[in-house]
């Protein structure tokens, strides 16, 4: 056994060589002196564990990452103590205490001695991995009655569990942090992932986060926030032979303070991913009926996307740590969970397809890009694709000659409904931006939406023509916009547009005053459309 200084061995903090020195003691002899056998290895990203015939040792590693710090022995220490007592609330019998890992008196690095406490390990009773749910799914050997006490045990501990109090705001701003920070990190491009995929899965929760922020606000309001598990998954769960919930986000109170639902969404999905799409049904009805909790399902859906992109945020950065065959193998169930996510977000409704038209200057392409943004749609506008169809015109042209030609006009909305089209057909929602003078090619735009089934709104953006004019000028003096159109061409274009015609009526919007109330009224109408049914059902307060 090596020889050190109890002085070296207590400082620095933190030092990664003492853990390296602490894993090859474990995985030189048994932790515990009446265990006997090979130890076997297994690595996280912030620990160690070490497993024997009986038992099962964690020793944090010396690291400080953004959501978590063990940068020091007495944070690890604080760290297992906590692990210990949060999960003896699902796993009780299995968290058997922590261990220090001391140097002696005679300066030997040693386990659960009398001697200056170095590093710290949780100690656990070892449980069968062939009697985890994970394995029990892949073998095809779940069975009901399992199930229903795993309903149970998870039941009576939400049951249990105060509501966490916390401001209304907070918790659904959180959730958009968390999902903006998910999107952000997917579209990394050294993950390779589908793009137009990882766009579609953001805008269904902002969909939610947006049109129906109530659902959410609800949750919060009825006490449904509770300190939980936060990392519910398959791989946790054990049946020996009752259900026991190993391995609570012990380092986080912020993670594992979520919504029930979502507690329950996320290990849903996680079985979904496994293959079995239905074996959490018998759970969330007994807790619906013990709770008598009944979120909208849009809720369940709403969480199911959130927990599947933040899984494959995580195999793609454990992916970038590997090389070869695991890579692949990370990135591949990225790209699964991608797919689950967009699966579920068909059950929040159909495409959407909005048209915002009008008169230059009145302020149209602002509110077009502000929807856009704030909903994740994509934004397709005549004045950039006039310029990939057509190129710039010559500013010394008269109206109606050029690129404002009737028919190279008609050309550029073709080539926009053509892009729409593909757009839509992926499941993807599009905002369209464009004067629209014509009714037929609004007309056009409709019986696009009509044939691949999206929700469609169109609105009309007016303002004073003063304003209207005002903008254009400052506009044209200030350049770098898209727009070419120039104040001479106001008054013709205002003669050339077209009412609505009968079956179509857009939504008027005055955007006089700017575009934060300009917006209300298109979101008051999509909410309409695309949450109807969960306004219908909601109390009035």
């Amino acid at each position: 056994m090596k020889t050190i200084t109890p002085r070296k061995r207590c400082a620095p903090d933190g030092d990664l060589a003492l853990s390296q020195e602490v894993i090859g003691l474990l995985q030189r002899q048994s932790a515990d002196q009446q265990q006997a056998g090979e130890v076997q290895l297994i690595e996280t990203h912030i620990s160690w564990v070490f497993l024997t015939n009986q038992f099962a040792y964690k020793l944090k590693k010396p690291v400080r990452f953004d959501f978590v710090d063990f940068s020091t022995a007495e944070l690890r220490r604080k760290a297992c103590e906590n692990e210990v007592t949060l999960n003896r609330r699902l796993a009780p019998g299995v968290y058997l205490g922590i261990v220090p890992v001391v140097v002696t008196a005679s300066g030997q690095l040693a386990i659960g001695r009398v001697g200056v406490p170095v590093d710290w390990l949780v100690k656990m009773r070892r449980l069968s991995a062939g009697n985890a749910l994970d394995t029990l799914i892949r073998e095809d050997r779940v069975g009901a009655v399992a199930i229903e006490q795993l309903a149970r045990t998870l039941s009576d501990f939400y049951h249990n569990a105060p509501p966490v109090t916390m401001i209304v705001d907070d918790y659904r701003r959180n959730i958009e942090h968390h999902v903006i920070a998910n999107r952000d990190e997917l579209l990394s491009a050294s993950h390779h992932l589908d793009e137009a995929a990882i766009h579609r899965v953001h805008s269904a929760q902002l969909r939610v986060l947006k049109l129906a922020p109530d659902i959410l606000d609800e949750r919060v309001r009825n006490g449904r926030i509770i300190e939980g598990h936060g990392d519910l998954r398959p791989e946790h769960i054990y049946f020996n032979p009752s259900p026991l919930v190993i391995d609570c986000i012990e380092f986080s109170q912020e993670f594992r303070t979520l919504d029930v639902v979502d507690e329950l969404a996320f290990l849903a999905m996680e079985c979904d991913f496994l293959g079995a799409d239905d074996i959490t049904d018998p759970i969330f009805e007994h807790y619906f009926e013990q709770s008598g909790d009944s979120p909208p399902p849009q809720v369940i859906s709403f969480y199911q996307i959130y927990r599947a992109c933040v899984r494959a945020k995580v195999c793609a950065l454990r992916a970038e740590q590997l090389v070869g065959e695991a890579r692949e193998r990370l990135l591949e169930s990225a790209s699964t969970y991608l797919n689950l996510a967009h699966r579920y977000s068909l059950r929040l409704g159909p495409p959407v397809l909005i048209l915002i038209h009008g008169l230059p200057g009145t302020g149209k392409s602002t509110i077009a890009r502000t929807i856009s943004e704030q909903l994740g749609f994509a934004l397709l506008q005549t004045d950039a694709i006039r310029r990939s169809v057509i190129g710039a015109s010559d500013d010394k042209l008269n109206f109606n000659e050029g690129a404002y030609r009737p028919e190279n006009r008609r050309r550029v909305y073709e080539a926009m409904h053509e892009q729409a089209e593909g757009l839509l057909s992926n499941g993807t929602s599009v905002v369209l931006d464009g004067n629209y003078l014509e009714a037929d090619l609004r007309v056009t735009a409709a019986n696009l939406a009509n044939r691949h089934h999206a929700e469609f709104v169109a609105a009309h953006c007016e303002c004073l023509d003063e304003i209207a004019l005002e903008r254009i000028i400052t506009r044209s003096r200030n350049g770098g916009a898209l727009s070419e159109t120039r104040p001479e061409f106001f008054d013709r274009q205002r003669q050339s547009e077209e009412p609505d015609p009968p079956g179509l009526s857009s939504l008027v919007i005055d955007t006089s005053t700017g575009s934060s109330e300009s917006l209300q009224s298109v979101f008051e109408t999509l909410r309409s459309r695309c949450f109807a049914d969960v306004f219908a059902m909601a109390p009035s307060r």
